[in-house]
């Protein structure tokens, strides 16, 4: 398993102290790696401005397919095997 975190900016930059993370959401796809196979677990934080009662998330990776766990290595791979 290979832990991607996916920071925003707001966190990342210089009034970061001014945001509290409140939660995280995972997201988890199965790739495909030369000769294996790994699941992704993408780890997005859910924070909020201190002082603001609004949550904020980052949002999530792109994906190829809709409510699909492949991620685009995998679905790659898979046209290549075939054809």
């Amino acid at each position: 398993m290979e832990v991607v975190e996916h920071l925003p900016p707001e966190l990342a930059g210089p009034d970061a102290d001014q945001y509290d993370i409140i939660g995280m959401k995972t997201t988890y796809r199965l790739a495909q790696r030369a000769a294996s196979y790994v699941v992704l677990k993408c780890d997005r934080p859910v924070f909020r401005r201190k002082g603001s009662d609004k949550p904020i998330t980052t949002p999530a990776p792109f994906n190829v397919l809709d409510n699909s766990l492949a991620d685009v290595s995998l679905l790659a791979g898979l046209l290549v095997d075939k054809f």
